[in-house]
Formats: C-alpha cells, sequence, structure tokens
C-alpha cells in the first residue's frame, strides 16, 4: 500500500453497509478466497476491507464483499458512505 494508508475505519464509526467497524479487515480468517466460479469460499461469506489515511482520518475507502462474490468499492465523504 501506498505511504500512509493503514486497515482502519478513519473518521467512519459505520461500515459502507451499516454494520459496526470493529474490524478494519472483516472477512474470514482475514483473507478472501474464490473459487473458480468466482464465487465466495465457504460459500455465503463475505465481508469487507476498510483502509485509512494515518494523516486524514477523514479518508476513507472501503471494498465489500458479497456472499456471491460481488465486490463493490466505497468512499466515506460528508460523514457517509458512497459508491
Amino acid at each position: 500500500m501506498p505511504p500512509g494508508v493503514t486497515f482502519g475505519a478513519g473518521a467512519a464509526s459505520n461500515g459502507p453497509e451499516g454494520g459496526q467497524l470493529s474490524d478494519p479487515v472483516a472477512l474470514d480468517g482475514d483473507q478472501l478466497q474464490l473459487n473458480a466460479r468466482g464465487m465466495v469460499v465457504p460459500e455465503g461469506a463475505g465481508g469487507v476491507v476498510v483502509l485509512t489515511h494515518e494523516d486524514d482520518p477523514g479518508s476513507v475507502a472501503a471494498v465489500t464483499i458479497s456472499g456471491a462474490g460481488a465486490i463493490r468499492s466505497w468512499r466515506y465523504r460528508g460523514g457517509r458512505w458512497i459508491h
């Protein structure tokens, strides 16, 4: 990652889909595994990875992964998540 970018929620108190951000890497075993069809393994698992910049807690980005393998990127602006 670029200098200053770390795993963390910065100024965001909730995740992009409304959940608490107690862990900036909320994935089973802190990793993501996809099968040959692009589906998450184990089936139905998913989660979120949240990044911030250590010099700017208002600069927050996240990636959500659904249980079906859909990946969506988000950024935190003005107190809310947008994609």
